[in-house]
């Protein structure tokens, strides 16, 4: 888009780090305030006659421009990932520039997806893993309303969730929710596979490959099942998806149902209280799919897991008794694989240090608040 506009690049001017952006008054910003960015690049650029800077970072960058009267705009950021402001940009675009009407609304989303489902999935079953998360969640509430009892949900307890989430999410989906599920103990299975992994992308894989494989045992204990359904949403997808990572052989892409996948976070939340799930799921935080083998830096074994968890659970008690889960769309302790000097009842001993994070959501920015 920034090359099409014509503008020549003179070198990297920002990089990696996050800035305070100022929007100048043009319809491409309408309604937005000044806020911060995280920003993979900001490229110097020598604009071509017509065009004009119209945002601002605080360092004196122009992550942005536009030619006004030709209505062509070049962006340095992703504005489809910055919710909710990323969201106001794209309708501006959509509604301002573009002179499209809207029309869509999740009520409608909801009608047109389940008459989509019940036409491909016809008479036959679906399966589908669930996290307890928002989209998963969301997506199977979806389908049940769809096909009722010829939805099977299976929940694999992989032995990386944080403290009492295996009781919270049985307790939520079957008791809350309604939703039967098909229960797999796999911690031993995952945790042995994840024996001497250090790279992160390693252990992403692995703990992919295990679910592929539970999956496919599973699928084959049920064969009227026709489809595969995955909670994947419209992000995902801009980051390459993972919808081919977790399917069972015996489910072509043909077989492969991802009802929300044109849904952006915040359209997947109000999806959910549509559906009538209750607030500790629409409001639930993001957790990485390989769960606490990503935030646990180094080899991933039942002692380090079990102080990363106590250390999680102590950090996200205590915002929430200083009231600041509100403020925050994410909070996380990550366990280092450094060890260093502390003093437990009043002895020095060298502990592995817990370094604690948190990301403010008007922002997306994250910040470091605390180490232990």
């Amino acid at each position: 888009m920034i090359e099409a506009c014509g503008a020549k690049p003179e070198g990297v001017l920002l990089q990696d780090q996050a800035s305070q952006i100022t929007f100048r008054p043009c319809p491409l910003f309408d309604a937005l305030s000044d806020s911060d960015r995280y920003f993979a690049r900001v490229d110097g650029y020598a604009l071509p006659t017509g065009f004009q800077s119209i945002a601002d970072t605080i360092e004196g960058f122009s992550p942005a421009f536009a030619d006004l009267d030709r209505r062509l705009y070049g962006l340095q950021f992703y504005a489809e990932s910055n919710d909710p402001d990323g969201a106001v940009i794209l309708s501006n675009f959509a509604e301002r520039i573009c002179g499209c009407t809207p029309s869509w609304t999740v009520e409608n989303f909801l009608e047109e997806e389940m008459r989509i489902i019940r036409e491909k999935v016809g008479d036959s079953s679906v399966l589908m893993a669930v996290s307890g998360g928002v989209d998963s969640t969301t997506c199977a509430v979806l389908l049940k309303r769809a096909i009722g009892d010829r939805l099977k949900c299976v929940f694999i307890d992989n032995g990386l969730l944080r403290e009492g989430e295996v009781a919270w999410v049985v307790n939520t989906l079957e008791g809350e929710v309604g939703i039967p599920l098909i229960r797999v103990d796999a911690r031993e299975h995952i945790q042995s596979a994840l024996r001497g992994i250090v790279d992160p992308v390693e252990k992403h894989r692995v703990v992919y490959s295990a679910y592929k494989s539970l999956l496919t045992g599973v699928s084959a204990q049920h064969p009227e099942v026709g489809f595969l359904a995955q909670g994947t949403i419209y992000p995902d997808l801009l980051i390459g998806g993972a919808s081919d990572e977790v399917n069972a052989p015996r489910f072509d892409s043909g077989k492969c149902l991802e009802p929300i996948r044109m849904l952006f976070k915040d359209e997947v939340r109000r999806l959910g209280e549509l559906l009538g799930l209750p607030v500790s799921v629409t409001s639930r935080q993001s957790f990485p799919h390989p769960g606490l083998a990503m935030r646990c830096v180094g080899e991933v074994t039942p002692e380090r897991l079990a102080i990363l968890r106590r250390a999680d659970a102590i950090f996200r008690e205590e915002i929430r008794a200083s009231c600041q889960e509100k403020k925050l769309s994410q909070y996380f302790a990550v366990l280092s694989a450094s060890r260093t000097l502390g003093r437990r009842d009043g002895v020095f001993s060298y502990e592995y240090a817990c370094i604690l994070r948190a990301v403010v959501e008007q922002s997306a920015t994250a910040y470091s608040v605390g180490r232990l």
